[in-house]
């Protein structure tokens, strides 16, 4: 069974130490990554996501991260795979590679790579390498970002390259997850 392509070993992971692990939710390896699922049924959880080096995969609909132990980030991760996730969290949002959101909202959206189809930010949205979405509204700052590809921006354009969003699609630099009819 190892030899099958579809087989995956899944075990068992410890959560870094000090990390919560919300309600309902499991941290396994999968293929020697340690992952964090949070499931469908949690909609709501009130103690920050912080797990360094683990990849944060959101199962359900909507996600709200908001309650007093929250001080700072309310996720911090490796990568953040919510592609049919509504997330929104009163701070900062931020992981080190890549950020896959269909709706993500923070005080603060930093990621290395920021892939969604809308992103709101009190403060600002940074991408280390890009931020594509569809609509980034940004109240008090902007995006910072060397390749920016949006459709539609309310806030400042501190892109280094801006790019619009139907051509982008037309040359493959959008994601296929994020185009329409998809």
């Amino acid at each position: 069974m190892a030899d099958d392509v579809f087989y995956k070993e899944i075990k068992e992971v410890e959560s870094p130490h000090g990390s919560i692990v919300p309600e309902g939710a499991t941290t396994e390896e999968i293929e020697g990554e340690p992952v964090l699922r949070i499931p469908e049924t949690t909609n709501s959880i009130d103690t920050p996501i912080i797990f360094p080096g683990f990849r944060i995969i959101l199962e359900g609909s909507k996600l709200d991260i908001s309650g007093e132990t929250i001080v700072d980030a309310a996720i911090y991760g490796r990568t953040l795979e919510a592609t049919n996730t509504v997330i929104s969290a009163e701070k900062e949002i931020e992981v080190t590679e890549t950020l896959q959101a269909a709706h993500v909202r923070g005080k603060t959206v930093r990621a290395e790579r920021i892939e969604a189809k809308c992103v709101e930010a009190d403060l600002n949205v940074y991408g280390a390498e890009s931020v594509i979405a569809q609509s980034i509204t940004v109240e008090d700052g902007g995006v910072r970002t060397p390749i920016l590809i949006t459709d539609r921006l309310d806030g400042e354009n501190l892109a280094i390259d801006s790019r619009d969003w139907d051509s982008s699609i037309t040359n493959g630099d959008v994601p296929q997850w994020l185009q329409p009819n998809s």
